[in-house]
């Protein structure tokens, strides 16, 4: 009875094992071609090549996703066991959203069908239409090296982006535009080559290009958008050209290795002085050199205001200020390890938000006498800072600006730390309110 019951048992399981194949199996198949829609674009992936059909305009695909393993739970797995290397899009699609094929890291190369009057490709790469507009290059199309073909004349925003191959690239004449975030984070990119026709530099377009080494700007270059060269580590000297009207916010931040600005004869709009970047008459100053040699640096007379992040990072011990000087901008000293001193001249209005935020050696700081802002976090984090008067005039002080050493626990306020002000003042009133330690003086 037992040696049957046994048996029984064996040939359930053995069954079970069967049809736990048949059933991988199925699946398995099911794997090699799936289809889902949204918003009317239709996805079908079969062998590592996605055809989009549909009408409309193809968005973020990371949405798309979240949509698909919504409805069928299958995509995560389908895009582990097949990569989707070749992407095919339909006649109706009209268009391609910047990050719209951003998580297809194994994609080698675009396809767009006969009849689309929209987009076209060539060579694996998707451009409009007309293919003056280059809008999408493959993260793993094959080669080192590229040259945009002739007759383009922007490239697109994110294009490029996060590119781990590409070391050389090489524009034509006639490119007028770089997009924002076309070559962001693509980390192995050492080699540029600018034409003359060049006139506009988007938000972020090189920002992570850290094995970048050196920048030839064209003379017709106008504009440079926000942080455009931010954390290209790699460079060691910036030449403004002629032609430059316009520089984003912290254009070249984090470029720890340049040590001199330069600009071109001719520029009305910018100068510079010993290797450090001003702008509207040396009434701004825009970059200190991260990389510059030297403790001290006295900032010259007429600068009416220093820029964003300015000296973020630097390695200066002291830095004096010329009675010119109405406002510190945001981050304009932040993480400057090294300061130890502050001497404020009597007419600096605002300090900005994280203006002296991470200055750790930070210990004297005298504020100016006319001075009506302190802003957000303006001396966060600045643990040798013990005191600090606050004029009677200051009508704004930021949260976290004085005192606090750390963003939460017990830990948080700065040891030893005590806030001298006047009663019934605005510093007063923030001692009160956060808990931090002070003395009223007349």
């Amino acid at each position: 009875m037992k040696k049957k019951a046994v048996a029984v048992i064996l040939a359930l399981a053995a069954f079970a094992l069967i049809a736990v194949g048949v059933v991988y199996t199925a699946q398995k198949h099911a794997l090699s071609e799936t289809e889902f829609t949204h918003d009317g674009i239709v996805w079908t992936l079969k062998n590592g090549t996605a055809l989009v059909s549909g009408e409309g305009v193809l968005d973020d695909l990371a949405e798309q996703y979240d949509y698909a393993r919504w409805q069928y739970g299958l995509l995560n797995l389908l895009e582990k066991e097949t990569p989707i290397k070749k992407v095919v899009l339909g006649e109706g699609i009209t268009g391609v959203n910047d990050d719209a094929l951003r998580r297809l890291d194994g994609l080698k190369e675009i396809e767009v069908e006969e009849g689309n009057p929209y987009l076209s490709a060539a060579d694996g790469v998707l451009y409009d239409q007309e293919k003056t507009v280059l809008l999408y290059y493959p993260p793993a199309k094959p080669g080192a090296a590229y040259t945009v073909p002739e007759g383009v004349t922007e490239i697109g925003c994110s294009a490029f982006a996060g590119n781990g191959t590409l070391k050389r690239i090489v524009f034509p004449e006639g490119l007028e535009a770089i997009g924002e975030n076309a070559f962001s984070d693509c980390g192995k990119l050492a080699e540029l080559t600018f034409p003359e026709s060049l006139q506009r530099i988007g938000d972020r377009a090189f920002e992570g290009c850290a094995a970048l080494k050196a920048l030839d700007l064209p003379d017709r270059l106008y504009a440079v958008g926000d942080q455009a060269f931010q954390g290209c580590a790699g460079l060691t000297a910036v030449e403004l050209p002629a032609g430059l009207k316009k520089l984003g916010e912290c254009a070249f931040r984090h470029c720890a290795g340049v040590t001199a600005f330069t600009v071109a004869e001719g520029n009305t709009v910018f100068s510079a002085v010993d290797g450090v970047l001003f702008r509207y008459g040396g009434r701004v100053l825009v970059q200190y050199p991260r990389g510059k040699a030297g403790e001290v640096y006295a900032v010259p007379e007429g600068v009416e205001e220093i820029g964003y992040a300015a000296f973020e990072g630097s390695a200066l011990t002291e830095a004096t200020f010329p009675d010119s000087l109405t406002r510190i901008g945001p981050a304009a000293f932040m993480d400057c390890a090294a300061l130890e001193k502050v001497d404020m001249p009597d007419h600096v209005k605002a300090i900005d938000d994280a203006a002296f935020s991470g200055c750790a050696a930070l210990k004297e700081v005298t504020l100016a006498k006319y001075l009506e802002s302190i802003g957000i976090e303006a001396f966060f984090g600045c643990p040798a800072l013990k005191t600090v008067t606050v004029p009677k005039k200051v009508e704004f002080v930021g949260f976290r600006s004085l005192g606090f050493t750390a963003l939460f626990g017990s830990k948080k306020y700065t040891e030893g730390f005590l806030l001298r002000c006047t009663e019934g003042s605005r510093a007063q009133a923030y001692a009160e309110e956060y808990g931090v330690s002070y003395e009223l003086v007349s």
